[in-house]
């Protein structure tokens, strides 16, 4: 990336990354280093024309928390069709436009 002068970083992190949650502490952490990280790696690589992004899903519809089991209402949560419909959206802008993070999620309510 650095020899074309162009590229992009994509990290798909969490909303987790975002909010702290109670009893999650640990798992919260691992999401804001990558927070860190994504926001440091934007500064540090902006003038080499490489773009470093962070998208923050809130709960998506996946087997993770029945793998483990926990049972989950996922009524509300996102399905990873719209998550890589962001990545598609995110990556089709023109090499001139950022977006530096977007968070998507389910309605409250």
């Amino acid at each position: 990336m650095e020899k074309q002068g162009k590229g992009e970083i994509l990290v798909v992190i969490s909303q987790a990354g975002l909010y702290g949650k109670a009893e999650r502490s640990v798992y919260n952490a691992t999401k804001f280093g990558l927070t860190g990280l994504v926001k440091s790696l934007s500064m540090e690589l902006a003038g080499k024309g490489i773009k470093v992004i962070g998208l923050y899903p809130g709960m998506m519809k996946t087997s993770m928390f029945e793998k483990v089991g926990i049972q989950k209402d996922m009524e509300k949560a996102i399905d990873p069709e719209v998550v890589a419909k962001s990545v598609d959206f995110i990556l089709s802008l023109p090499d001139t436009v950022v977006v530096p993070e977007m968070g998507i999620r389910h309605i409250l309510g």
